[in-house]
């Protein structure tokens, strides 16, 4: 046989080979399908519980008020995992949705949910620059991220939870009662009433982070009703002040003559507890000896010592000796003022004359208590408005997982169930061959 009869030969044998192969594999094409979509199923739903079995699902609570950086809550208590994601949270939510969270005991679900601080990438370059140089970065988180392997759902109530419980607990709650006088009080006693409930007012509308909040409900901003506050003060209360005082009226003389000894009194004791100050500071002046230069304190006697500008111990004494002596004066003259009127006789009103008075009453009161529900409003308003953002959820509840995307489970599975298939085909080919030739 020549070079080009073997060549013939062989080609001829493979073409058959492979007509064979085509024949087996159309032959059996049914059980390759077949094992080829059971194994890839398997490969996907494996594949899936796979990935549930490694997924975890995270969100992230930022806190945002005054001493979070200092590790502080809002009420400068020591901030803790606890007052993030409190237990009372947890225990909610268990017994919420026990059913469907994954752990069945109470305490492996609270022990399964981790609160993991974030910290910035930023922040990691600088603690590991710290590191290298041997020094001590000091960062307090802000943002927590709430971890857990249940779902979605239960991630999301823990949170939102978590937030509302947190402002709850941390949230100021100012609320200004109504005034109400009942009884027969002397008209100064009323006044002084009066006066300490607009001076709660003044101090609650006066801060100056309020000044431009307008309220949606009433329309009044802090700064609006600060002017009706003012103008209450100088109007509906001054005129109510004047008329007792200009016909020097009183319902009970004997009590307001009682109540100006005893103010006098306090006032009086108030004066030496700072006299007794003011010489404390002046002896300590005395022996102290600051630098060359010269300097007189006015209006505080003949003290006269040397004093260098630079020397701030010093300074601080003279800015005490001469506050305190302003103290004294005005103590003095509040004295000498309420000396003065309890000289003054005093008359029992007439019919008229309270009937006058109870109606300045009753007006000042009515505009006073209006004012009263106003700051309520507006304030409410306000800090709903202002500390529901001192904490917050600031990113979305997501599933994570470690696993593989179920493409690649399904590429797997088509590729392994082919070769699965392929080989049984053959096998069966195989085992049928046999039995033709040795009839087994």
């Amino acid at each position: 046989m020549n070079q080009l009869e073997e060549r013939n030969y062989y080609e001829q044998e493979d073409e058959l080979d492979l007509l064979d192969l085509v024949r087996t594999l159309m032959k059996h094409k049914y059980m390759i399908a077949i094992v080829t979509i059971v194994i890839t199923l398997f490969m996907i739903v494996g594949g899936y519980f796979y990935n549930k079995s490694k997924a975890i699902t995270t969100t992230i609570i930022t806190l945002n008020y005054p001493g979070r950086e200092n590790g502080k809550t809002p009420n400068g208590a020591l901030l803790t995992t606890n007052e993030i994601v409190p237990l009372d949270v947890l225990n909610n939510v268990y017994d919420k949705h026990k059913d469907i969270i994954k752990e069945k005991d109470k305490r492996d679900f609270i022990n399964s949910v981790e609160l993991v601080s974030v910290v910035p990438d930023y922040i990691k370059k600088r603690i590991e620059e710290a590191e290298k140089k041997g020094e001590k970065y000091i960062y307090t988180p802000s943002e927590f991220q709430i971890v857990s392997k249940d779902n979605k759902k239960i991630v999301d109530d823990i949170a939102n939870e978590s937030v509302a419980s947190f402002i709850e607990r941390y949230r100021p709650n100012y609320t200004i009662q109504p005034i109400k006088i009942e009884g027969d009080y002397d008209y100064p006693t009323v006044f002084e009433l009066i006066s300490d409930k607009i001076d709660t007012l003044k101090t609650l509308v006066n801060d100056r982070d309020k000044k431009h909040f307008i309220s949606n409900k009433s329309g009044y901003s802090f700064d609006k009703i600060r002017q009706n506050i003012e103008s209450l003060e100088k109007l509906e209360l001054q005129d109510y002040y004047s008329y007792y005082t200009v016909h020097n009226l009183s319902l009970d003389m004997k009590a307001r003559e009682v109540r100006y000894k005893s103010d006098i009194q306090v006032l009086k004791l108030q004066r030496e507890g700072l006299i007794s100050q003011r010489d404390t500071i002046k002896k300590m002046i005395d022996d102290y000896r600051p630098g060359e230069k010269s300097f007189i304190i006015g209006n505080v006697g003949e003290l006269q010592k040397k004093l260098d500008q630079s020397d701030e111990y010093y300074g601080k004494l003279i800015d005490q000796y001469l506050s305190l002596n302003k103290a004294i004066v005005e103590k003095e003259q509040r004295i000498k003022k309420l000396e003065e009127e309890n000289k003054v006789a005093l008359v029992y009103p007439t019919e008229q004359q309270k009937e006058k008075m109870n109606l300045k009453l009753d007006v000042l009161i009515n505009r006073l208590n209006s004012i009263i529900e106003d700051v309520n409003t507006i304030n409410d308003e306000y800090i709903r408005v202002t500390y529901s953002n001192m904490i917050s959820i600031t990113a979305p509840v997501i599933e994570t997982t470690s696993g593989k995307p179920l493409y690649m489970y399904l590429a797997v599975g088509i590729i392994l169930g082919l070769f699965t298939g392929i080989f049984l085909a053959f096998a069966a080919e195989f085992k049928e061959d046999y039995k033709k030739r040795y009839g087994k």
